[in-house]
């Protein structure tokens, strides 16, 4: 048995094509864990953490929290110089709330304002935002670890002030809710001598929690579980090894041991390259500290320390692959199509994504959403939280019946593999359910050929579901938060949208009027309080109560703007900030997609050209009565039509998603309505200027086609050809990300982004 599960694995991890799947797998995971990263301009850099991580390395808990807590006071200093400033730069009213606001503290003014005029306050970051934004986040944190205990303390007093409600009292043994409580107080309970040590929670957080490693990892599951079967029954080999002594039993337990072992080779690598990544780009500082002293994982019930935390996470993430491979075996060993291990493999995925994404938390099937495949592989719940699943109406604990589950989906996936391999007939397979002998011959269908090798051969509908399913997740993923300040604008524009009339004029001169008043109110509380008639406590309760009032004011100043624009250019008044974002004015992720766009391209058609070459085909097309100029016009033209699918798509879902925040009114009003393009020498509509956006985009995106296409042509091997596109498409695009700024000299997102204003 053992001789044979190692000859099975030999077989495996011998293959070419394994290694050439897990390599580009792995490829995949390292460049999305370096995109995911990169530094944007208002965040911290992943070498701020390790900077930092470096700084406090050695203190003690209370030197590191003096240290974080003088970083804190320094930062809100320096936030109050900088908002004074910026007041008193912009003349006006404005001028004048930096004034009263410095009257209130003028001592801490003046003990910031000379580091502030020097700019020596950035030590981890590189801009104000980004250092202030990191401070936080680590005074957050060290506030969080330090006051562990008083957690601990507060779930058992929370035990005795619910004990104590009548309604929580007359239901104590019957109630799943006073169970829950009576339950979580005497686990928490075991936690008292757990201590707790402060660093940053990044590192990993960075590490372990990541969905696109954990897509990865299923898609791994493919490169074992269809090979073991499917290989020999392709060569009809099942008619030779079931009739040997060993041929039925002991031929399906070494495949199933044989997927176990390179489930967990896989694991290792795949969740190893994060740590690796997360270690030396953030570090984790002290391994040996309890799992609670991370910021986030407070509420695990778990007395194990970083290091074992990440061995359970990579084993449990071993484990869950193993099951779905049984279950993957299991369908290979009674099907004959190769596509219906993908689609059970895919269903399973597609399954437990939706069931974890829809199904809340607080809902009575919350035991679905966290014992499916995918609700296991978020480790950090697992093993980083506490949750109590209602259970017949007693509480489990969530960890406990997560592993118990996982153990019966490997029972249950290795019985029916190894049951249905000792009785199945099928020992045969086909790689589809097509007969082929009916298809049209070249000549009569010759495009659709050529759009058969690109997106089937090529396996260019993959790439394209796959950049298409990362373009959409880059995009839905960004938050559009709409402030209060925002809600105020857009209920002011929504009223005054469309042509300018003396009824709108009136609206905006009875606000403005009111914002006057209200600031000469607070002028001559000023006033009063330099002339001793209120005292500076009188004059402060006063001014915060004006403040309030004026609270909108900024926003109030865009429709100033806006105003101003429509009288000088006769133009209509417009709900703007929806179309900013999708013009690129104010979304910051423009640059990203078109990376993403210029990936899909490159990954799609690189292989369009050079593959008849390697195949020695063109001579052979050249001859043939089509010719080779017309396959070539074929191949260009599925290309291209592919590359505008990706273009319109990806447009369509941005317009989509920042619709669902801010609401696309007036789209046939003139684009020098918009303040930002007032100076525009044209006036067609907004609607139409997004669509030369869109035509803009397109086109170049064609153009980097063209590229593509004419590297193909002239290369000889496919990896020539992916050195060539990477180097001038894409490294100019990643110098961009690094804020390398003489790079966007040699790329074309000048163009793609020409319309932004």
């Amino acid at each position: 048995m053992i001789r044979l599960t190692l000859f099975e694995t030999g077989k495996i991890i011998k293959k070419k094509s394994f290694w050439i799947g897990l390599i580009i797998l792995a490829v995949i995971n390292i460049f999305l864990l370096w995109y995911v990263n990169l530094p944007k301009e208002m965040e911290p850099k992943l070498s701020a953490y390790k900077a930092f991580q470096r700084d406090i390395s050695g203190m003690s808990e209370d030197e590191k929290s003096k240290y974080v807590k003088d970083m804190y006071e320094k930062m809100e200093g320096i936030d109050f110089v900088n908002e004074i400033t910026n007041l008193k730069s912009m003349g006006g009213m404005e001028k004048n709330i930096g004034e009263s606001k410095l009257k209130e503290n003028p001592d801490l003014f003046q003990k910031y304002s000379k580091m502030y005029k020097e700019n020596n306050y950035l030590k981890y970051t590189d801009t104000l935002d980004a250092e202030d934004k990191f401070v936080k986040e680590m005074y957050r944190e060290m506030n969080a670890v330090n006051s562990y205990h008083q957690y601990l303390e507060k779930v058992q007093n929370n035990k005795s002030d619910l004990n104590e409600i009548s309604i929580f009292a007359e239901n104590k043994r019957n109630d799943f809710s006073s169970k829950n409580i009576d339950k979580s107080a005497l686990d928490y309970k075991k936690m008292d001598g757990v201590k707790t040590k402060f660093y940053p929670s990044k590192g990993v957080k960075g590490a372990m929690e990541n969905n696109i490693t954990d897509l990865i990892l299923i898609m791994a599951v493919f490169l074992v579980a269809g090979g073991l079967i499917y290989e020999e029954k392709e060569k009809k080999l099942f008619y030779i090894t079931r009739a040997t002594a060993g041929g039925r039993g002991k031929s399906i337990g070494a495949k199933i041991f044989t997927s176990l072992i390179c489930s967990i080779i896989i694991a290792v690598l795949l969740v190893g390259e994060n740590i690796i990544f997360s270690g030396f780009t953030v570090g984790f500082g002290d391994v040996t500290r309890s799992i609670q002293s991370v910021y986030g994982y407070m509420e695990s019930c778990l007395k194990i320390n970083v290091w074992q935390y990440m061995v359970l996470s990579v084993v449990t993430k071993a484990m869950v692959m193993f099951a779905i491979s049984t279950i993957l075996i299991f369908v290979a060993v009674i099907t004959k199509h190769v596509f219906a291990m993908y689609l059970a493999g895919g269903l399973v995925a597609l399954v437990g994504a939706l069931t974890y994404g829809f199904i809340p938390a607080y809902s009575t099937w919350s035991w679905a959403k966290y014992l499916n495949f995918v609700g296991i592989l978020k480790t950090q719940n697992l093993y980083g939280a506490y949750l109590n699943l209602n259970i017949a109406g007693e509480p489990v604990s969530r960890t406990q019946l997560s592993l118990i589950v996982l153990l019966v989906y490997i029972i249950i996936g290795t019985l029916a593999a190894v049951i249905f391999f000792l009785k199945c007939n099928n020992m045969e397979c086909v790689r589809t359910g097509i007969t082929l002998h009916k298809r049209k011959k070249v000549p009569e269908n010759l495009m659709g050929h050529e759009c058969y090798k690109i997106m089937i051969v090529n396996s260019g509908l993959i790439v394209f579901i796959i950049f298409f399913m990362l373009i959409g997740y880059k995009i839905f993923s960004k938050q559009y938060n709409v402030s209060p300040m925002e809600e105020y604008y857009k209920s002011i524009m929504c009223k005054l949208d469309g042509d300018i009339t003396q009824e709108k004029e009136e609206l905006i001169k009875t606000e403005k009027a009111r914002y006057d008043k209200i600031f000469g109110q607070i002028k001559k509380v000023d006033e009063m309080e330099n002339t001793g008639q209120i005292d500076s406590e009188k004059a402060n309760t006063l001014k915060d109560n004006l403040y309030s009032e004026v609270s909108f004011y900024q926003a109030f100043k865009r429709v100033l703007k806006q105003y101003d624009n429509v009288k000088s250019k006769k133009g209509k008044f417009v709900y703007d900030t929806g179309y900013l974002y999708i013009l690129g004015i104010k979304d910051d992720g423009i640059l990203d997609i078109f990376l993403l766009q210029t990936l899909a391209i490159i990954f799609l058609f690189y292989n369009t050209m050079v593959m008849e070459r390697q195949k020695y085909m063109w001579g052979l097309l050249s001859a043939t009565a089509k010719g080779k100029v017309k396959i070539i016009r074929d191949k260009v033209v599925i290309c291209s039509l592919f590359t505008i699918i990706l273009a319109l798509l990806t447009v369509i879902i941005r317009i989509i998603k920042i619709a669902q925040s801010y609401t696309l009114k007036n789209p046939g009003a003139s684009i020098k309505s918009i303040p930002e393009y007032s100076k525009m020498p044209i006036g067609i509509p907004v609607a139409g200027w997004i669509a030369l956006m869109i035509l803009v985009q397109t086109v170049v995106l064609l153009i980097i086609l063209a590229v593509v296409l004419f590297v193909s042509g002239k290369m000889k091997t496919p990896m020539q050809v992916l050195f060539i596109l990477v180097l001038i498409l894409v490294v100019p695009l990643i110098l961009m990300e690094m804020k390398i700024g003489v790079a966007g000299r040699f790329s074309l997102y000048g163009i793609y982004s020409i319309l932004k204003g």
